[in-house]
């Protein structure tokens, strides 16, 4: 039972740290030190990997993958939506190296999972 209090207690404790250090390295960027933020944010990863926790919202969705800076929207990011007849995406794309991301936001219109099918009636194929 202390056990996992320990465990619970040093997980929130490294989500605090890495989302601390995601703020400041917001902050940096904004000041125009991107280098520092980088720097920043790789250190929250490595506390992340340290204490093998699931990477954070944050550090999955606003931060570049590939060169690593945070996706401020207006200053080193660019977000637009996209719609694709049933599919609704948002694209990121970063202003400091040129890298998109693509996320499906919204699925429109009915899916074809199982519930459709029962809906629909199973019907037995023709025989020939």
């Amino acid at each position: 039972m202390a056990r996992a209090k320990i465990k619970d207690i040093i997980r929130d404790i490294g989500y605090q740290g890495t989302r601390i250090l995601f703020d400041e390295a917001v902050r940096l960027t904004r000041t125009g030190r991107i280098e520092e933020a980088r720097q920043l944010i790789s250190d929250a990863e490595e506390l992340r990997k340290r204490i093998k926790l699931r990477k954070p919202f944050v550090l999955r969705r606003m931060v570049c993958k590939n060169c690593g800076a945070p996706l401020i929207p207006g200053l080193t990011a660019t977000y637009r939506l996209r719609r694709d007849g049933r599919l609704t995406r948002l694209i990121v794309t970063c202003d400091i190296c040129g890298y998109k991301r693509r996320f499906v936001l919204r699925i429109r219109g009915g899916h074809d999972g199982p519930e459709s099918k029962k809906a629909k009636g199973d019907r037995p194929a023709k025989k020939s």
